[in-house]
């Protein structure tokens, strides 16, 4: 992990939030998908996923693997992740870019990584970790 892509996670996340806030707005905060015929519903949900998607394909994937997933789980209570998530998650990635400016902090880099997994739906860790021991395996 270095600046250069805690930054790149910090402006994904800021288009996660973006997505997240229209979606809340429109469907509000405990929406569910689960058959729902809002085309725009399912395009805004699908949004937030590629944005997750990009947040954990520039973690490492020791933090992947070792995810903390608190007492968050937003997964277990709703469809869609809210405000309240995006905004946790802002702060530990805000905490992130902290982090890369001290040299030599290879283990709190490790641990802010593996807390900001944790809020990222199981699913796609997964999915991104099997992408990249994919790779690893090939090259």
């Amino acid at each position: 992990m270095n600046m250069e892509t805690a930054q790149q996670i910090a402006d994904i996340a800021t288009q996660l939030a973006v997505a997240v806030s229209q979606y809340q707005a429109k469907f509000g905060r405990d929406y569910q998908n689960v058959d729902t015929q809002h085309q725009e519903a399912i395009k805004l949900h699908n949004l937030i996923r590629v944005h997750q998607t990009s947040i954990a394909t520039r973690l490492d994937i020791e933090a992947l693997d070792a995810a903390v997933e608190t007492n968050n789980m937003w997964w277990k209570r709703m469809d869609v992740m809210n405000n309240a998530v995006t905004s946790a998650l802002g702060k530990q990635i805000y905490h992130l870019i902290s982090c890369c400016a001290y040299p030599d902090n290879q283990y709190n880099l490790t641990v802010i990584q593996s807390v900001i997994a944790g809020y990222i739906e199981p699913e796609i860790r997964f999915r991104v970790t099997n992408q990249i021991t994919d790779i690893q395996a090939i090259g």
